[in-house]
C-alpha cells in the first residue's frame, strides 16, 4: 500500500513538472514569435554569409523571389536554399545576351564579370567567396567529365554549389537560434520556479499528506 502511494505521488510530481515545462515552452514560442527571433536570426546568418555586404543584402531581400516571402511587411523567417541561389545568381550574374546567347553566361564569362565588379557593387570578401565557388564548380565539372563551356550545365552546377554553401551556413544559424532558445527556456524555467515556489520536497510532502490535493493532478490528466 505504501509502495503504491509513493508511485502515485511520483507520477503526480512528474505531471506537475511536465505541465510547468509546457508552460515554459508556450511562453518561449510566444516571446520568439513576438520578437521575430527566427527572422532576425536568419537575417543575421545571411548577413554573415554575404560578408556583411549591406548593398547585396538589400538587393537580396528586395529580389522578387525573396520579397514574395514577406508577410505583412515582415521579413521571412525561412528561405529555401534554391530560392537564395537563384536570387543571388540573378543579382550577380549578367542576363543572357540576345546577340550571343551561347557565350553570355558561360563559367569563364561569369568569372570575368564577377572579377570586374567594383567595390561599390559588391564587397571584396563576397567577391572572393563567389570566385572560390566558381573555381569549385569548374573542378566539379571537370571531375565529372562534363563540358564546362556548356552554359546550362555550368549554371546548374554553380547553383548547386551556392545551395550547399547556403545550407552549410544555415546549419550554423540553426545552432545560434537553438542556443538562444535554450538560454530563454532556462531563464523562464528559473523565473517560474521562483515565482511559483516550486519545491520538489515540499510538493512531495504535501501530496503524501493530503489525499485531496493528491487527487487534483490526476483529475487533470
Amino acid at each position: 500500500m505504501f509502495g503504491s502511494s509513493m508511485i502515485e505521488v511520483a507520477i503526480d510530481v512528474i505531471f506537475i513538472y511536465l505541465s510547468l515545462s509546457l508552460v515554459c515552452t508556450a511562453a518561449n514560442e510566444l516571446i520568439a514569435s513576438f520578437t521575430r527571433w527566427r527572422a532576425k536570426t536568419l537575417a543575421e546568418g545571411i548577413r554573415n554569409l554575404l560578408q556583411y555586404d549591406k548593398g547585396m543584402e538589400h538587393q537580396l531581400y528586395n529580389h522578387p523571389l525573396v520579397r514574395g516571402l514577406y508577410r505583412k511587411g515582415k521579413m521571412p523567417s525561412y528561405i529555401l536554399s534554391r530560392t537564395f541561389a537563384i536570387a543571388l545568381m540573378d543579382i550577380v550574374i549578367p542576363h543572357r545576351d540576345s546577340e550571343n546567347p551561347d557565350r553570355s553566361r558561360t563559367l569563364d564569362k561569369i568569372r570575368d564579370v564577377v572579377g570586374r565588379l567594383t567595390d561599390e557593387r559588391i564587397s571584396k570578401d563576397l567577391k572572393e567567396v563567389l570566385l572560390v565557388l566558381m573555381n569549385e564548380t569548374e573542378s566539379n565539372l571537370i571531375e565529372s567529365g562534363l563540358d564546362i563551356k556548356k552554359t546550362e550545365t555550368a549554371l546548374n552546377k554553380l547553383r548547386e554549389n551556392i545551395e550547399i554553401w547556403f545550407n552549410n551556413s544555415m546549419e550554423r544559424v540553426s545552432g545560434w537560434y537553438k542556443r538562444k532558445i535554450q538560454v530563454l527556456t532556462f531563464g523562464l524555467a528559473l523565473l517560474f520556479t521562483c515565482v511559483l515556489n516550486v519545491d520538489t520536497i515540499s510538493i512531495t510532502r504535501s501530496l503524501s499528506n493530503d489525499s485531496t490535493l493528491c487527487a487534483v493532478p490526476r483529475s487533470l490528466q
